[in-house]
């Protein structure tokens, strides 16, 4: 009897295991949800960032000085690495924090409360027929928060939540942390496997011979893999913190990249000579920095205390009265 007949006159559990292939082939998407896509994201953020620490104390920074001849140097540079260690821990902890905290951007509450008729119909203002709500310039639904979002970018599948107006320093600074943690690791690893097992250990296909016929230890080659994993990550967090700069310099988001839009650059060039506008565009990058990022103070002190979090121009202003 044909598997169509049968799915008309029978239960789920009554079918073939080859009918049930058959069915979930007819109906299911392969291609995986967005919010698989953000579960696993997360995931490997977080998993790789534990194991980091977990394998810096507990294997790699102890093999690393095992070698010292001056005892007090061996602890002096074990304990600053351990330092070293923690700091970027926490610091990619709290930028995720706050990059995850995206519940600022959101429009929830109608923007026209309190604003004149001709600010929300001059250009720019919308209105989103899913929030059924007034939203102001440079803000884009996103279906995945199920909101609007000010001055949107994207939606970060690392963190679960869209990069908006008050949090894309705070992305760019966990994407500094995250690179820089990256290489640190890869470079205690490497220099771990390369003094262990050699540099013929580099590759995967001999090192998984190597580990099956019991030349070598298994945790060797989940550290190589972990090592693989920690170059994805820090080539990722490079080429997405370098896409950011440019994009703010610009007076962009990358929505409006994507769309060709630079409505927004603060460049004013009046055309009357190279000099003055060379001068202009330098005024420019540095304001539409300042506008996405803070002042450079603010932005550097982020960046180096991990826990602060500043203001940006116009933070004063709410949207959800």
């Amino acid at each position: 009897m044909p598997a169509e007949k049968r799915r008309s006159k029978t239960s789920w559990q009554n079918l073939t295991l080859q009918e049930k292939f058959q069915q979930h082939w007819e109906t299911r998407k392969f291609e995986p949800s967005d919010l698989t896509i953000t579960r696993f994201g997360v995931s490997f953020v977080w998993i790789n960032t534990i194991c980091l620490v977990v394998e810096g104390f507990a294997i790699l920074l102890p093999h690393f000085f095992k070698d010292e001849i001056n005892s007090d140097t061996q602890i002096t540079g074990l304990f600053l690495s351990k330092v070293a260690t923690v700091y970027l821990f926490v610091g990619t902890v709290f930028q995720w924090w706050y990059l995850r905290d995206g519940s600022a951007d959101k429009v929830s509450t109608s923007a026209t409360d309190g604003l004149s008729k001709s600010i929300v119909s001059s250009e720019g203002w919308k209105f989103c027929t899913t929030c059924k709500l007034h939203c102001p310039p440079r803000s884009h639904h996103c279906s995945l928060c199920n909101a609007c979002i000010l001055k949107r970018d994207h939606h970060c599948f690392f963190s679960g939540s869209c990069v908006g107006y008050h949090n894309q320093r705070h992305f760019i600074i966990f994407l500094v942390y995250a690179c820089i943690a990256s290489i640190y690791g890869v470079f205690m690893q490497g220099a771990y496997l390369k003094s262990e097992e050699g540099y013929s250990y580099f590759f995967p296909l001999l090192a998984v011979w190597r580990t099956v016929t019991r030349q070598s230890y298994l945790i060797h080659l989940i550290l190589l893999l972990h090592l693989c994993l920690s170059i994805t990550l820090a080539v990722a967090s490079a080429s997405f913190a370098s896409w950011q700069v440019r994009i703010i310099l610009k007076g962009q988001t990358s929505y409006e990249a994507m769309k060709g839009s630079i409505k927004y650059s603060k460049f004013k060039g009046d055309g009357s000579s190279e000099k003055n506008n060379k001068k202009a565009k330098k005024c420019s990058f540095y304001k539409n920095f300042e506008s996405a990022c803070g002042t450079p103070l603010a932005f550097s002190l982020c960046l180096l205390v991990p826990v602060v979090k500043t203001k940006l121009p116009g933070d004063g202003i709410k949207w959800d009265p």
